[in-house]
């Protein structure tokens, strides 16, 4: 539970707030583990029939929204205040959604704020939500003399912190504990950490990879 006053703070040092919208509380809390492994903070959850809710947070960074196996007739009404949300609040949004579901959502959430995934797996999710943040976050800082080395300073936080993330679960290690780990065998965002051989060692990603 939280609530908007939090999600003020326009500093890079801090944590992006996410408001997660889920169909039911086992991907609700799934969907917040993914935000909070991608290093943000799951400050509100909502199910679909309080969507309504969203108009009630001044400053939103993030809205993640799981609707797989959701009604059309329940997304319906609620498409419409998702997307005024997100215009009115410059929030990027992460959606995982069913294939027969992405003409509904991309007829009202559609553009360059947005993210949709079909059945993504774990690091799709927590990838796609890092960036979200980290170009969130980058688009509210103030111009200034210091501007830039903030922007430069920012992506290469992000860009280490997912290639951590990232390599720690391929190698299927416990995440951090500030950050919940995630349930194996989980219906969206189970991980099944791969046998452990020698070319695991191999395959550690580091930010010069990603570059």
């Amino acid at each position: 539970m939280g609530d908007g006053q939090a999600m003020q703070d326009t500093s890079y040092d801090r944590k992006p707030g996410a408001i997660v919208l889920a169909g039911d509380l086992a991907n609700a809390r799934l969907a917040a583990e993914a935000v909070e492994l991608a290093g943000a903070r799951a400050v509100r959850r909502l199910g679909w029939a309080e969507a309504a809710e969203l108009r009630d947070y001044g400053a939103i960074d993030l809205l993640m929204i799981d609707a797989s196996g959701v009604p059309d007739t329940v997304l319906e009404p609620a498409l419409p205040i998702i997307e005024d949300v997100a215009h009115d609040t410059g929030a990027r949004i992460v959606v995982v959604l069913d294939v027969g579901q992405i003409n509904l959502i991309a007829r009202h959430l559609f553009g360059r704020q947005v993210q949709l995934l079909c059945a993504p797996a774990v690091t799709e999710l927590v990838a796609a939500l890092s960036i979200a943040a980290a170009i969130r976050l980058d688009g509210q800082v103030n111009e200034g003399r210091d501007a830039e080395a903030a922007r430069l300073r920012r992506l290469n936080e992000e860009v280490a912190r997912i290639a951590e993330t990232l390599a720690r679960l391929t190698r299927g290690d416990t995440p951090p504990p500030e950050r919940p780990a995630l349930g194996v065998g989980d219906r969206t965002l189970g991980y099944g950490a791969p046998p452990s051989d020698e070319r695991a060692a191999d395959l550690t990603v580091t930010p010069h990879d990603l570059r």
